[in-house]
């Protein structure tokens, strides 16, 4: 979201001419770029493969052509592309998406953050900062305060525009005069502030199993005998969502093996699952998603 938020703002920056050479700077919790498009490798030293999976989003889907230029920017450069159908639909899909263009990332979808800033005229990426304090500062600037997870160092500097891109939850560990500021600043900013304090922020485990297999019995097994490369889940009450990454993805093999593969299949819990789980040990979530696994892709 970061990412897309400063691409989508300099490109009106630049548009209407109001910031001929502006100063940008990302700056993410994270020691790696993604988010919620996060890609993790896995690496199998005993069998010499490596493999990949997308944690979090698993595909695009473009709703309307009001923003046909980022999906061309990133057609263009090779970032995306349509999911492949042919080896799997999309089970379970709303009936109203079904006939929408839908893409993949067959770098991982946090290539597709890389995609954006390789396009922004960002001056730095900061990984491992966190924003501790704003302050607005009487010249209607903002002073905001990070520390770097990295070596605990704290920095600090004066900003014209913030956009903060975190979950409502998280906004409250962050200091400074900027909540009382919002709400002098009108008679709707003490409404805002609420509102925000009242969001409950929901959470699902994800589950990422590898199974090594050559290219053609990935094929037979997670797509001919499924008919599907992702589904959507409602009759298993801990479960929402399965994909096999293999078909929306290019798979990685060993250099003396080039037809094996770890093909990794994705499980996203569902929201009272993580509920119930969240307080106990993450072994008990873990067995308790791969029996719903077993269940649902008896492979």
């Amino acid at each position: 979201t970061g990412t897309a938020a400063s691409w989508f703002v300099q490109r009106a920056l630049r548009a209407d001419g109001t910031a001929a050479s502006p100063v940008w700077r990302l700056m993410d919790r994270a020691p790696h770029l993604g988010g919620r498009f996060a890609s993790h490798p896995y690496i199998d030293e005993a069998m010499a493969l490596h493999g990949h999976v997308n944690s979090g989003a698993q595909y695009l889907t473009q709703f309307t052509s009001d923003h046909d230029d980022v999906f061309d920017h990133l057609l263009a450069a090779g970032v995306i592309e349509p999911f492949n159908t042919s080896s799997g639909r999309i089970s379970g899909i709303k009936a109203e998406y079904m006939s929408l263009p839908h893409f993949t990332a067959p770098k991982g979808m946090d290539s597709i953050a890389r995609g954006l800033l390789a396009d922004d005229a960002l001056s730095s990426v900061r990984l491992g900062s966190s924003i501790t304090a704003i302050d607005v500062e009487d010249d209607g600037r903002l002073r905001v305060t990070t520390e770097n997870a990295h070596d605990n160092s704290v920095d600090v500097e004066h900003v014209t525009c913030l956009v903060l891109s975190v979950p409502p939850p998280h906004l409250w560990r962050i200091g400074g005069n900027v909540w009382q500021r919002l709400r002098d600043a009108s008679p709707h900013g003490g409404r805002v502030v609420e509102a925000l304090r009242s969001v409950q922020y929901s959470s699902r485990y994800a589950l990422a199993v590898y199974f090594s297999m050559d290219e053609k019995e990935a094929a037979d097994t997670l797509g001919t005998s499924a008919g599907w490369s992702a589904r959507y889940v409602f009759a298993d009450p801990d479960v929402r969502y399965v994909s096999t990454e293999v078909f929306r993805s290019t798979p990685h093999a060993a250099a003396d093996d080039a037809t094996r593969v770890l093909v990794s299949v994705l499980l996203h819990s569902s929201l009272p699952f993580y509920a119930t789980f969240s307080s106990r040990p993450p072994e008990e979530a873990t067995e308790a998603l791969l029996a719903s696994l077993r269940r649902e892709c008896p492979w």
